[in-house]
């Protein structure tokens, strides 16, 4: 019989234990073999793969064009859609032929998923599991990689974020708390003209390889485990998040979000590329599954995030990959409809498909 449990009761179902830091750091065990790393709980002994994770940039990718890659776009209908598992990413997760897929994020500069800067790696990762939005949905179904980031990623000397959050954008001036970008007053907005944004060595992401996907939905709040022996790859990515937190109307602003997007829709390309590559053994190896950054919660213009991927169309081209591009719902404003008339040329020259979730 199917045994289901409710998502408030995710990271309990999982370890056995409520989540407060310090039974974190007494009752779960991380063991490392050099690359990959795995958590168990010494509560129900349940043991959980983390994968690998690092932070790229451009300089750390040598992939070689293979040609023949094509670009598709899905197109949804919300929680409508007939074929849910193309547009919800829990379920895409699970889906075996996107067993050792890359999926890409849409979450913060500090690869973890909060709402807003008043939140913390102390406030945890349980709150995530009832939060529907890409990004947490998309970390919740891998339950040992997201507690790793959150309370045993080694980076910068720290274990953990709990005392020193990740900020991809370090190389930048721009101000970060949180995960989320500062540009609405005129000092922050004043440091653009002084730094050279077109760089692309200024830009980073997460890569979170081989991490095993543990979560899968039956139906909206209901989950169940995850079949056994199902790894994806994710990138976690982010974007500027417009009105409490940057000024749209800036058109400086804007120009500095644009070089950041095209360089994160291309490091999340060429770490596709590797991936496919590194697990060639895993039958979903050659696809790659972006999100448009931004587009939602952040409030970003669709034709800004289809700009920065058409930029990539030649690296789209040289791929080798299947690259898909979800859009969850169908509408002109976010959805399927605001995207489709700037990225169709790019699907027909790349002999790729619109590919129908309704």
């Amino acid at each position: 019989m199917l045994r289901t449990y409710q998502a408030k009761d995710w990271f309990f179902h999982h370890v056995g234990f409520s989540e407060r830091i310090d039974n974190i750091y007494k009752y779960m065990k991380l063991k490392d073999d050099g690359y990959f790393q795995e958590v168990e709980s010494k509560i129900n002994g349940k043991k959980y793969g983390c994968g690998h994770f690092s932070i790229r940039d451009i300089k750390s990718f040598n992939c070689k064009p293979r040609g023949k890659g094509r670009f598709n776009i899905i197109r949804g209908n919300r929680t409508k859609s007939t074929k849910l598992e193309l547009v919800d990413v829990m379920k895409m997760q699970n889906l075996r032929d996107f067993n050792g897929s890359t999926f890409q994020c849409a979450s913060n500069f500090n690869c973890l998923e909060f709402a807003s800067h008043l939140e913390s790696p102390s406030s945890g990762i349980s709150r995530y599991s009832t939060d529907f939005t890409q990004g947490p949905t998309l970390s919740v179904s891998s339950f040992g990689a997201l507690l790793y980031r959150n309370y045993f990623v080694d980076h910068e000397g720290h274990k953990g974020q709990l005392s020193h959050d990740i900020n991809l954008l370090s190389r930048t001036p721009l101000k970060v708390i949180k995960g989320k970008v500062f540009l609405n007053t005129k000092e922050e907005i004043s440091k653009l003209n002084e730094f050279d944004f077109r760089d692309e060595n200024n830009y980073q992401i997460g890569v979170h390889e081989k991490v095993q996907i543990t979560t899968d939905r039956v139906k909206g709040h209901e989950y169940k485990d995850s079949e056994r022996n199902q790894f994806v790859n994710q990138l976690f990515c982010s974007s500027y998040s417009f009105g409490d937190y940057c000024d749209i109307n800036n058109k400086n602003v804007i120009s500095s979000l644009e070089n950041l997007l095209k360089t994160e829709y291309k490091l999340s390309i060429l770490s596709g590329i590797e991936n496919s590559i590194k697990y060639r053994m895993l039958q979903g190896s050659d696809k790659l599954v972006l999100t448009c950054l931004g587009v939602g919660y952040f409030n970003n213009p669709p034709e800004l995030i289809c700009r920065s991927i058409k930029a990539n169309r030649e690296l789209i081209h040289e791929s080798g990959l299947d690259v898909y591009l979800v859009c969850f719902s169908d509408d002109d404003q976010r959805g399927f409809k605001s995207v489709y008339p700037h990225l169709v040329d790019l699907v027909s020259e790349t002999k790729g498909e619109i590919i129908s979730a309704f």
